[in-house]
């Protein structure tokens, strides 16, 4: 495992199998993890830098309601490896975005709605949609928050992955 982390391009391996370590907390996990680990080493190797897109990862897994649940997902869905792994390295703000609603990974997996163009009228539609989730009044600003933070992740994610032209994404913004 050692040469192959090396050649991934982790600097201090022993890190690098402590943080994959520290990401299954039970067997089952560990199976789960193994089924994706292929993509998810192939994904760090594509990256700019393996190093950053681990600690994030681990970063998003310690948030994550049900780990297991998570692996299954990528399992199911890689392509949700290679969004995170792309999202941890190219930026830091879009990371933190989805530490905060670890939820939205499921959503920008489903790029045949992400790249869907919204006119100002679906951006009103939508963001009033979030604000009837809210249970009380002073939540409001709170899942108002929360749709800002998603449009912003889905733009800049279609930004990321060429889903969207210059343009479009500017547009959007």
């Amino acid at each position: 495992m050692a040469d192959v982390l090396g050649q991934i391009g982790f600097a201090n391996i022993s890190r690098a199998r402590t943080r994959f370590q520290a990401l299954c907390r039970n067997e089952d996990e560990v199976r789960a993890l193994a089924d994706i680990l292929p993509n998810l080493l192939y994904a760090c190797l594509e990256a700019a830098d393996a190093e950053v897109a681990l600690t994030n990862l681990e970063r998003y897994v310690s948030v994550v309601p049900n780990r297991l649940e998570l692996f299954r997902f990528l399992n199911l869905f890689p392509r949700g490896i290679e969004i995170l792994v792309r999202l941890f390295v190219g930026s830091q703000y879009l990371t933190e975005l989805l530490l905060r609603n670890p939820r939205y990974l499921e959503q920008l997996t489903n790029h045949r709605q992400l790249a869907d163009f919204k006119s100002r009228e679906d951006f009103l539609e939508v963001g009033s949609q979030w604000l009837t989730w809210a249970a009380h009044a002073s939540e409001r600003p709170d899942e108002l928050r929360r749709f800002q933070q998603w449009e912003l992740l889905r733009i800049a994610a279609c930004d990321t992955f060429g889903l969207l032209d210059f343009k479009t994404v500017i547009l959007q913004l």
